[in-house]
């Protein structure tokens, strides 16, 4: 009697965690529903007629974006930005055609899943074709098998998901490989984030020769987190494929007036729902603007087309970018958002994530470590303009040279290289 007593005592602190963490997940929804009843009600009011101008700008994009509106404009912005675009085309234009023994096939996630996954992946395919490396993407089986039998990869980049992996036909891509050369990598993900135990992982990645990992984190960051150790204890490379931007897609747009004091597109992400509400509360309740992505409530269309995105960021006074607590706290990466509104020429109001320092340069970006420090930068951004112009030159200088996909792309593709070379040589 006294030993059920005591399995039940057990078995109620085993749960009463749990029941803390599902209380405190329902506390962040409630608040964050009501954080968005509380952003100021023209934000909603003009978000469709905003959308459709932008869909409108998208379908007229050549005649908007002909090469002398480029030329003539008065901002400067605008000026260095499309000179900088064409600077970087030229440079890397079929820069690496030759290295025809390279042939790449990504496994992309889709948008609904992942929306992520889905940019980077598609940033990662459009900077390796522009330099004329071969590479292809699926996201289906369908595609998958068809892909491998006529495209014939050397690399095949997939995630260590199993959601991801099921769209491989395992048993097929085996009997591919008995015949030829392909070196495998996953993405090197740990489990504090939902994903499945490491152990169990990794021993599905030796039972199917799993060649390397990759992630999207500087090197700084994976020595500096003892939890990837495993990988390197089981004589796997972790290569690193850090953002940048993609000066294909994301670049000044002319001739549009800043008449939004704030632009912030991002999904209702549940990982900064705290952020939001803390960051974004004040803004958000005093100012209109425009909020645009998936699961805002007050939104009726949601749809989401990245080409056109340029146009919000054009009609923006301030860009507003959050980050999670993780990337505050761990020299884990700017999100891709910091890049893309960079090369934009879009002045970024940001929070202070780890990595900021590295990548931008003192005095090309706003910072606020704390609420109310945010919301008096965002009173100074809209009162400072010639300020803010300095400053988003400098930024959209830094990464358009040298944080750019195309330099990350290479890098990356060498270290593939190198795979591709040791997995011919087994």
């Amino acid at each position: 009697m006294e030993y059920a007593r005591t399995s039940i005592r057990t078995l109620l602190k085993s749960v009463r965690p749990l029941s803390v963490a599902v209380k405190r997940a329902r506390e962040k929804r409630t608040e964050f529903y009501r954080f968005q009843k509380r952003v100021h009600r023209d934000t909603w009011a003009r978000h469709d007629n905003i959308l459709r101008w932008a869909d409108q700008c998208l379908s007229q994009q050549t005649e908007l974006e002909a090469e002398d509106r480029y030329t003539r404009t008065d901002d400067p912005v605008v000026r260095q930005g499309y000179a900088l675009k064409k600077k970087v085309e030229a440079e890397f234009r079929n820069k690496h055609v030759d290295w025809s023994d390279v042939r790449i096939l990504i496994q992309r996630q889709n948008y609904e899943q992942s929306i992520g996954g889905y940019s980077l992946f598609g940033n990662l395919a459009m900077s390796l074709q522009f330099m004329g490396i071969n590479v292809t993407t699926v996201s289906t089986r369908e595609e998958f098998a068809g892909s491998l039998n006529e495209f014939r990869p050397t690399v095949l980049l997939t995630s260590d998901d199993d959601r991801d992996r099921s769209v491989i036909d395992w048993n097929m891509f085996e009997r591919f490989r008995l015949e030829n050369n392909c070196a495998l990598g996953l993405t090197a993900s740990l489990e504090e984030f939902g994903n499945a135990p490491l152990v169990g992982r990794l021993r599905w990645a030796r039972s199917h020769n799993v060649n390397f990992y990759y992630c999207f984190s500087p090197q700084e960051y994976l020595r500096a987190r003892a939890e990837y150790s495993p990988f390197w204890e089981e004589g796997y490379k972790i290569l690193s494929l850090e953002f940048g931007a993609n000066v294909l897609k994301y670049y000044p747009v002319p001739d549009i007036t800043r008449d939004l004091d704030y632009v912030f597109l991002g999904s209702r992400n549940k990982v900064k729902w705290d952020r939001y509400v803390t960051f974004f509360d004040r803004i958000g309740r005093e100012y209109p603007g425009f909020v645009h992505g998936g699961g805002w409530l007050k939104l009726k269309d949601q749809s989401i087309n990245t080409d056109r995105d340029r146009y919000f960021y054009a009609r923006a006074r301030i860009c507003l970018n959050l980050h999670t607590r993780h990337e505050i706290q761990w020299p884990l990466e700017c999100n891709e958002r910091s890049y893309m509104l960079a090369a934009c020429g879009a002045p970024m109001l940001i929070d202070n994530p780890a990595r900021l320092k590295s990548i931008f340069p003192d005095g090309s970006v706003f910072s606020a470590s704390s609420p109310d420090e945010y919301f008096e930068l965002f009173r100074f951004m809209l009162a400072n303009p010639q300020e803010v112009q300095r400053r988003t030159l400098l930024a959209q200088s830094e990464i358009m040279n040298k944080y750019n996909t195309f330099t990350r792309a290479e890098g990356f593709v060498t270290h593939l290289k190198r795979q591709v070379d040791q997995v011919g040589s087994l």
